[in-house]
């Protein structure tokens, strides 16, 4: 069993409440993933985030099954990345998605159509897209997208909480017309993102806007297997359409205007 100390060791905690007989009941998942990568996961009922303790995690975290959360790498059609990923950032598993969804392969499988996704899109870059550096194997396994990495390591959603440190950084026309530029390159190919939202935005140290999380990305007109933030699209979908990307860019511009307020 990994070590854990505190439960910041933790690669990821989410926290939902469940709505039982009129009550409001919280609960925690969380998730770690040792230096070989293996995974492991826990749960707790009636409890919030805030509340964990190691004894706690310890006492709960149970091992992931390989198959369910890493694709098999497959012998064509897809970048391995250097064994050293240092100084880039490495996209893991979906945790938030995983209690809905345990027990299947299904995030394997989104892994692996984001990583097929990518690849694609490394083949055809542009400026305001996230770079792609291949994928990180284990046991002849996806354990996550190697991608670059930003000095701010927050992505423009965290502003809403925390807008002090992108001070100096926002440039309301700025980040429209790039993410503008970047959903009609990705049209122009074929494709759509389908999640057009703050938390799918980064920034370059001079402020340039990046693009990110293409887990909903497919070529227009494809089912989804995830789709969509909710508050950020108009009506709930199930098909990849170039109008999900035009609504979300709608949104945007009076969304930067309210959280930045104070900067003008």
């Amino acid at each position: 069993m990994i070590e854990i100390t505190k439960p910041t060791d933790l690669c990821s905690r989410c926290e939902w409440i469940v709505e039982s007989n009129g009550e409001q009941i919280p609960w925690t998942s969380f998730a770690i993933v040792d230096s070989e990568n293996n995974a492991y996961y826990g749960v707790k009922e009636k409890m919030r985030m805030n509340e964990l303790t190691v004894e706690i995690i310890k006492d709960s975290l149970q091992p992931v099954p390989d198959e369910e959360i890493y694709p098999v790498f497959p012998a064509t059609g897809l970048t391995a990345a250097p064994d050293d990923c240092s100084g880039r950032y490495v996209k893991r598993t979906a945790w938030a998605d995983y209690e809905e969804v345990k027990g299947t392969t299904f995030l394997a499988r989104l892994m692996l159509q984001e990583a097929q996704t990518m690849e694609f899109l490394a083949q055809r870059p542009h400026p305001n897209i996230v770079s792609y550096h291949g994928c990180q194997i284990k046991r002849d396994r996806i354990t996550g997208l190697v991608l670059e990495t930003f000095p701010l390591k927050h992505d423009l959603g965290f502003a809403a909480q925390r807008p002090e440190l992108f001070k100096g950084l926002v440039d309301k026309n700025r980040i429209i017309s790039g993410l503008r530029a970047a959903v009609e390159h990705l049209h122009s190919i074929g494709l759509a993102h389908n999640d057009i939202n703050p938390a799918n935005i980064m920034l370059c140290e001079g402020g340039e806007p990046k693009l990110i999380d293409f887990g909903s990305c497919q070529p227009i007109g494809n089912h989804l297997m995830s789709c969509g933030t909710p508050g950020w699209y108009k009506d709930m979908f199930h098909l990849s359409d170039t109008s999900h990307d035009d609504y979300g860019l709608e949104l945007l511009g009076p969304w930067l205007d309210k959280t930045f307020a104070e900067e003008k």
